[in-house]
Formats: structure tokens, C-alpha cells, sequence
């Protein structure tokens, strides 16, 4: 009686996008506004922009070529950390100002899209592994 070593292999499937790359028809004012959680078919939940519970955002402008462009923003404080809805020291300060500034605490930061993307599936999963490596992009790019 022999014995054969089985050897399993697995493949790493290739992450599917976290968003449709073509522009919602819910988009208001050229602005369309992310927060935590999920909505649909494993979507990111969308919120008005000018709503406290907003941490991310796309803004459509107008490009050289005449088509839409889209910038990402991402909420970020002060202190240059990535806002944490869920996070010990953040939590419930989305509006909160910074007095000795005399502005907001936290503030929408342009991001590259693989950043916004990072930090959009950290909002949708709350697994840290994704505000992590966003914040190591924010870094990396700075």
C-alpha cells in the first residue's frame, strides 16, 4: 500500500472591479457621495455629498478631450490620517471642527483611483487590511 502526497492548488481570482466605470444617472450636481455599508447587488452604499455620513466622493468635470473625467476624494483629517467610521478615535467626529484651526476636522483629500477603490471596499467590508493599504497609497503618492 503506497501513499501519494496530494498536492491542492488554488488560484487567486482577479478582483472584480469595486464600480461600474460608467457615470449613475443618481449623480447630482456632477458629484456623487459614499458611505459605509452596502446597498444592492454588493454596491457601495451612495449619499448626498453635503451629508456629515459622506467619506467619499467622485467628482465628473469636463475633459481636454470632452468627455467626463472623473477626481476622487476621500475623507482625511488633519493629523493626515484616513477617516475611520468605525475607529476608536473617530467615530462620531465627522463634523467635528478643529478649534485652533478654525476649520473641519476632516476633510475630502484628493486620492488616485486605486486609492479611492481601496478605500471604497474598506467602507463596503470593514476589513482594515483596505484602510491600510489606502493609507500606504495616500503615502506613496504624496
Amino acid at each position: 500500500m503506497s501513499r501519494e502526497k496530494v498536492v491542492e492548488y488554488h488560484t487567486i481570482k482577479n478582483e472584480r472591479p469595486v464600480m461600474d466605470e460608467t457615470i449613475p444617472s443618481q449623480m447630482v450636481d456632477n458629484e456623487l457621495g459614499f458611505t459605509k455599508g452596502v446597498s444592492g447587488e454588493r454596491e457601495p452604499k451612495h449619499i448626498e455629498v453635503d451629508d456629515v455620513d459622506c467619506y467619499a466622493k467622485m467628482k465628473f468635470v469636463p475633459s481636454e478631450d470632452g468627455g467626463p473625467m472623473m477626481l476622487y476624494f476621500i475623507k482625511m483629517g488633519i493629523s493626515g490620517f484616513l477617516f475611520d467610521p468605525w475607529g476608536l478615535y473617530t467615530e462620531g467626529t465627522q463634523a467635528k471642527d478643529a478649534k485652533h484651526l478654525g476649520r473641519n476636522a476632516w476633510e475630502f483629500t484628493r486620492v488616485n483611483k486605486q486609492c479611492f477603490n481601496y478605500y471604497i471596499r474598506f467602507l463596503m467590508t470593514r476589513n482594515k487590511a483596505y484602510l491600510n493599504l489606502c493609507e500606504r497609497e495616500v503615502r506613496s503618492n504624496a
